[in-house]
């Protein structure tokens, strides 16, 4: 049986709901906590939408959660739910909760249809008295026993987790979700939506975001209508740096008090971790409380907690960049130097960190910097073209074959043609091909003719 609280006005759930609500988790913990739970919760996480239950009768609320969530999970697993299926059937036990409960008068104060489809799930639009919501029905990757790939595990976690420390307008209210019948219900968000959101800044919403289409299929201007992707530093941390983080959620001035404090202890691992959570909550902060805790953490910058920084750089503002970036190619440690690399773009004045990064003779990190040679004059571009050309290592030589656009149309073929004396360049050469001049496609097509290739 579901477990539900006492609290009849607004029933929810105990178990599964309030352990993976605490924290983010990594998939294979999330599922062991399913594996725990799941006989005594059926899998259902979250409760229904509050004003379902403002219409249910005071002392059937209990009975009506019960009931309704397992009619939707009847929906969710019937083998039939699809973009061509006979919703109205498949959706009957629903309507028929529903009105049984009163929160619907009749069959014409619901609806369903099929949306669109993604790479982990199907979507449908469920309307409810006028109002509307997203469920979503996920694939199962258990098949190919690929369960890291099984957003329903990773992506309900991440919404209960959400809605519990980070409540706000950035994000599509989750209601609940149901694990055994691989599916969520949100409030829906407008159309263009689920799947087809364009690009844009997620700063706002506290993220670090591990995956590069994110922006192109989770957001809607600066909304956020869908929980995969999604990464939150502190879910490795421990409890002084994730109290820190959480407490930035909800208070901007608190985070400057809590490191002021730290600041103050003798040398400890408390103080370390206190000023390493002061660091990672400036995902969460807006640019004036970064601009006034940014001078006083940078004087206590050491490599531990200069590994998390170079992770956060998008979340620094442009004024402390510049110096942020040469302080931290200063301390050696091959993964920040690859972190800061990936970012070179950010600099209004790139030229100094790119030569600092180059000179460390990384191959990560000069594979990194091989990408935004544009960021550089172009005679700055050639001689950094050369430099990693000479290193003769294939990986990077098919980086530099999409960097050739970025070199002086004058010079693009002889680079071209250095390039394809290399072993392993001709496809990469050939797929920037049409990114290149007229003069270096010609040269091109005699390489071709004289080599015999085809």
């Amino acid at each position: 049986m579901l477990t539900v609280t006492d609290n009849t006005r607004r029933p929810s759930f105990h178990g599964l709901t309030s352990k993976l609500a605490k924290n983010m988790h990594p998939v294979g913990d999330i599922i062991a906590l399913y594996e725990k739970e799941k006989a005594r919760t059926n899998g259902i996480v979250g409760t229904i939408p509050p004003e379902w239950v403002a219409r249910i009768p005071y002392k059937k609320r209990r009975e009506a959660v019960k009931t309704i969530l397992n009619a939707f999970s009847f929906a969710g697993k019937d083998p039939q739910l699809s973009s061509d299926g006979d919703l109205r059937r498949i959706f009957l036990p629903v309507v028929q909760a529903l009105k049984k409960y009163k929160v619907i008068k009749s069959t014409d104060d619901f609806g369903a249809k099929y949306l669109d489809s993604g790479a982990y799930g199907e979507v449908y639009k469920v309307s409810v008295n006028g109002q509307n919501y997203a469920m979503k029905s996920f694939y199962s990757f258990w098949e190919q026993n690929n369960k890291n790939a099984d957003g329903n595990f990773v992506e309900q976690a991440a919404a209960l987790f959400i809605n519990k420390h980070y409540p706000n307008k950035n994000w599509s209210k989750f209601y609940f979700g149901d694990f055994r019948a691989r599916t969520m219900f949100s409030k829906f968000s407008s159309y263009e939506n689920l799947y087809r959101g364009k690009q844009a800044n997620v700063e706002e919403s506290g993220l670090v975001l591990n995956a590069d289409h994110f922006a192109d299929y989770n957001v809607k201007g600066k909304r956020c209508v869908d929980f995969g992707h999604l990464e939150f530093l502190e879910q490795a941390l421990n409890k002084t740096q994730r109290y820190v983080c959480k407490k930035a959620m909800r208070s901007q001035n608190t985070v400057f008090k809590l490191l002021e404090q730290a600041l103050s202890w003798k040398s400890s691992q408390m103080r370390d971790d206190r000023i390493q959570g002061c660091i990672l909550s400036l995902q969460y902060l807006d640019t004036p409380s970064k601009n006034r805790i940014l001078p006083r953490i940078m004087p206590v910058i050491n490599e531990k907690n200069a590994l998390a920084l170079s992770k956060l750089i998008t979340f620094v503002p442009k004024i402390y960049r510049e110096t942020i970036f040469e302080r931290l190619i200063l301390l050696g440690n091959d993964e920040i130097h690859v972190n800061l690399a990936k970012n070179i773009v950010l600099l209004q004045k790139p030229e100094v960190s790119f030569s600092l990064l180059s000179s460390r003779q990384n191959k990560d990190v000069d594979r990194q910097l091989a990408k935004y040679l544009y960021v550089l004059e172009p005679k700055e571009r050639i001689k950094y073209f050369e430099q990693f050309l000479s290193q003769g290592d294939e990986v990077l030589n098919a980086v530099l074959a999409g960097a050739l656009s970025s070199l002086p149309k004058n010079v693009q073929s002889v680079y071209m043609l250095k390039l394809l004396e290399t072993p392993g360049t001709f496809n990469p050469v050939l797929q920037n091909l049409p990114r290149l001049s007229h003069r270096a496609f010609d040269v091109f097509n005699e390489w071709v003719v004289q080599k015999g290739i085809f």
